[in-house]
Parts: C-alpha cells; sequence; structure tokens
C-alpha cells in the first residue's frame, strides 16, 4: 500500500483579507500566519490537521521566501526537508508542481492529499474521516484525481461549486460542471441538484498529479522536475523564470476526464477569505476559542500572527 502524503499548501498573499491582516507598518501578514480563530494560526491549525491525516513525517509545506518572517517560527520545528521554500510566488500551478515533484523525487508511490493552509474546520474530526475515506477510494482508482466537496450548508453566492454527474451517494462521482461564484439563484438551483462547495482540496497518486501537468503543461513540469533534481535538502527552489499559470483554469479543466468528486459532510468549512466571512466564522466559535481568538473584526483591530 502506498505511503499517504499530505501537501500544505501556504505560499498564497492572503490579500483579500488585507483589511484585517495589514499591520501597523503597513505589511499585510497572509491570513494563513494569523491566529483568527484561536490560539494557533490558520497554518498551525492545518499542519495538526494534516499530522492526523499522514503523520508529522510525511506532512509537506510550501511556502514563499518573502514570508520568511512569519513562516520561520511557525515551522520551525518542522524537518527541513518536509518545507519546500518557492523563490517566488508564481502561481497555483507551479505553487502544486514544485511540491508534488519534491515529494515524488522522495517517494515515487506516493499518495498525496492536497490542503490549502488557510481554511477553519468547526468539526475537524468529520473533514478528517471524510478525507480517509477519500485516501481509501483514491488508492482503488490509481489514475484519478478525486475533489473533496463539501456539503453545502446554504446556498452560497462567494464560493465554487461543483456539480456532481451522478448522484454521488457518498461515493466518487464524475464531474458534471464547476460554477464559480454563481448568484443566488443558481446556487439555489445547485445545491437541490446536490452540488458541492469547492475547498480546493484534492487527493491522487503523485503519479497521477504528474501526468495531468505533463498533458496541460510539460514545459512546466520538465522545468520544476529538473530544479528539483539540481537542489539539495534546505536549499531554497529557483522558480521566478516559471511560467506562470492558474492550477484550476490551467490544469485542473484540461484534465475533467481524470477527474471525480466525493462528498465530505457539512463540517463547518469556511475559507475565511473576506472580514464578513471571518466575522461570522468567528461568531460560530466554542466561548474558549472566542476569547483566545486574537483578532475581532472591528474598526483599528489587527490580526496578530
Amino acid at each position: 500500500m502506498s505511503a499517504t502524503w499530505t501537501l500544505v499548501l501556504a505560499g498564497g498573499d492572503g490579500t483579500r483579507l488585507a483589511p484585517v491582516t495589514r499591520r501597523g507598518d503597513g505589511a499585510v501578514v497572509p491570513k494563513q500566519f494569523c491566529r483568527l480563530t484561536g490560539p494557533r494560526s490558520l497554518l498551525e491549525q492545518t499542519l495538526d490537521r494534516a499530522d492526523r491525516i499522514s503523520g508529522r513525517d510525511r506532512t509537506v509545506c510550501v511556502v514563499t521566501s518573502k514570508h520568511s518572517r512569519w513562516w520561520s517560527e511557525q515551522l520551525g520545528d518542522r524537518a527541513l526537508d518536509n518545507v519546500v521554500v518557492q523563490e517566488a510566488n508564481r502561481g497555483t500551478a507551479a505553487g502544486v508542481l514544485l511540491p508534488i515533484a519534491h515529494i515524488l523525487r522522495r517517494d515515487p508511490d506516493a499518495t498525496i492529499v492536497i490542503l490549502p493552509s488557510d481554511h477553519h474546520f468547526a468539526d475537524e474530526d468529520t473533514f478528517v474521516r471524510a478525507i480517509r475515506r477519500g485516501v481509501e477510494a483514491s488508492r482503488a482508482q490509481p489514475q484519478r484525481i478525486l475533489l473533496m466537496g463539501i456539503v453545502p450548508e446554504r446556498p452560497e453566492t462567494d464560493y465554487g461549486w461543483i456539480l456532481p454527474a451522478t448522484d454521488h451517494d457518498g461515493a466518487p462521482a464524475r464531474v458534471a460542471c464547476f460554477v464559480e461564484k454563481p448568484p443566488r439563484h443558481r446556487a439555489q438551483e445547485l445545491m437541490s441538484a446536490g452540488g458541492l462547495w469547492s475547498p480546493f482540496v484534492l487527493i491522487g497518486k503523485a503519479s497521477a498529479f504528474r501526468d495531468i501537468f505533463a498533458r496541460s503543461a510539460p514545459d512546466l513540469l520538465q522545468r520544476v522536475e529538473a530544479r528539483v533534481a539540481e537542489e539539495r535538502q534546505g536549499i531554497l527552489y529557483r522558480n521566478a523564470d516559471l511560467p506562470e499559470l492558474d492550477f484550476s483554469g490551467s490544469i485542473l479543466q484540461a484534465a475533467a476526464d481524470r477527474l471525480r468528486v466525493m462528498p465530505v459532510p457539512a463540517c463547518g468549512w469556511s475559507d475565511v477569505g473576506t472580514p464578513e466571512r471571518l466575522r461570522a466564522c468567528q461568531q460560530e466559535l466554542p466561548r474558549e476559542r472566542q476569547r483566545s481568538a486574537r483578532v475581532v473584526v472591528e474598526t483599528g483591530t489587527r490580526a496578530q500572527v
């Protein structure tokens, strides 16, 4: 049985939440490094989640060099070879491929769970159980990429949606379509039709991820693999010269025949992507976590790392 690895994506700039996470000196702290929903940052919470899925030794985090003032402490006790540092943020395609190539070099048979580092889950146990089921389903279909879709709690207009092509009934299903930020009437239709929220959580064999890059971005794949082969443990990956591509638009959509979607039961998920959603998320926290959260979205209040 292939080993499970978790890839935590922590290279983003988090600009949408800048009104909350801007410091007094004007610097915007990416939200994954902020303590927004309790005493641990969103990144630290994600690492805890990842360690439950794959174990600490097989949890890899990708970050960006310019954010080192924030991630160096939060990742300070992690193995050096499990922190992939990219020279620059060159879009989500390079940001996903670089650590996948890094993992492939170490474990060619790896099964990889991809997690964003800046999301909140009120019910961690439900989410982790669903991911473990997803890992088993992925191993049964090693040529597929599995998208985890969250059963919606409301007809949300500011999230992406995945519509399964058939009744999923808890099992992987083909994807009928993706819908990004639908108007309310369309979100209601999607919810009624079994649509799922898209949290950008993916599961698949490392080789399956490599295959979809080979199909849609062979030049990027060749250059990234050459770069990973050159570097050694603890050395910054140079990527400023790589093409800037969007993973969802340029890679995933071109591999629709390889994709399957699997539901995650409602688990209090939020991308905490705007001050309004952060406020709503904080209002639902248990009282003890409300007390320990370091930011309340009010005029003059700022996040702390």
